[in-house]
């Protein structure tokens, strides 16, 4: 059985955790491609936020695709924390979904740290 589908569910209401815990300043957001780099500069626009403070955890492929330029940092000008994930470096613990569980929670868990603080 898959183990990513019951993991991506339970980020779902990972939004109401963290503002239960009084932390209102992270919003979780699931797409992917063109609609998550749409999505980002929404999200940042309705909370009148910089790029700067926005921290996208996504496949290596999506962060490095032609919509995340804008998005990137550049000299001079800090914009969002892009963090690539290699999905092949998942799949090798297939056989061992508790290893991907704890390998996707380590990302996550850096990836709120980062947004948090």
């Amino acid at each position: 059985m898959p183990v990513l589908p019951p993991l991506i569910n339970e980020l779902e209401s990972l939004d109401e955790i963290m503002r239960s815990m009084g932390i209102e300043s992270v919003v979780i957001v699931r797409g992917s491609g063109d609609y998550l780099a749409q999505k980002l500069l929404k999200e940042a626009s309705d909370r009148n936020t910089d790029l700067k403070n926005v921290v996208v955890l996504a496949s290596e492929t999506t962060v490095t695709s032609e919509k995340f330029e804008p998005r990137r940092s550049v000299k001079g000008e800090k914009r969002a924390f892009l963090a690539g994930v290699d999905p092949t470096l998942l799949s090798k613990n297939k056989d061992h979904p508790e290893i991907q569980i704890i390998d996707i929670l380590k990302m996550l868990s850096l990836a709120l740290e980062l947004a948090i603080y």
